[in-house]
């Protein structure tokens, strides 16, 4: 498996191709930007990395990385194979028995909403895109254990980052 390391902050991700795309494996864990630790807890940021809000989220990638667009989260899904009721291909294997056959790693890091709540850490995760729907939401990719969907949320909830690149 291929890394890259931040030149920012030396952080070292693990990468993997899918849809002539180069995708992180790993949560971003940049901390030179506002964030919140996952379940308020800067322990967990090496394992979930940092959660950010979409404006801090799409200016968070590493020079040459991106957000990955609401239609790439949904050619990862069709392309690992995805059932609408089994999100196993894209999450991790130690997270419920998940096949990870996409190598897309995701891991259960939960969120905050927009009142400052955590939720969801150890059951479900959610990905940032770089795509708005409208003034206030932009799109996201949600995994649980049965099931992953894109779907839209507000900006000033906080959750994970996946970087990208094209090939």
């Amino acid at each position: 498996m291929n890394t890259f390391t931040d030149p920012r902050d030396n952080n070292s991700y693990k990468v993997v191709k899918i849809n002539n795309l180069l995708w992180f494996t790993e949560n971003l864990r940049y901390e030179g930007i506002e964030h919140h630790f996952p379940n308020r807890d800067s322990e967990n940021v090496e394992k979930y990395g940092c959660l950010y809000t979409w404006e801090n989220a799409i200016k968070a990638c590493p020079e040459g990385w991106r957000l990955p667009t609401k239609d790439e989260y949904s050619a990862l899904i069709v392309t690992s194979d995805f059932k609408m009721n089994k999100s196993s291909v894209i999450r991790d294997i130690s997270w419920d028995s998940g096949s990870n056959t996409s190598g897309f790693s995701a891991l259960p890091a939960g969120e905050r909403d927009c009142s400052g709540d955590f939720d969801g850490f150890g059951s479900s995760t959610y990905f940032w895109s770089f795509t708005p729907k409208n003034a206030d939401n932009a799109y996201l990719l949600l995994v649980c254990p049965s099931y992953a969907y894109v779907y839209s949320d507000y900006f000033d909830n906080a959750f994970s980052v996946r970087c990208v690149k094209g090939i």
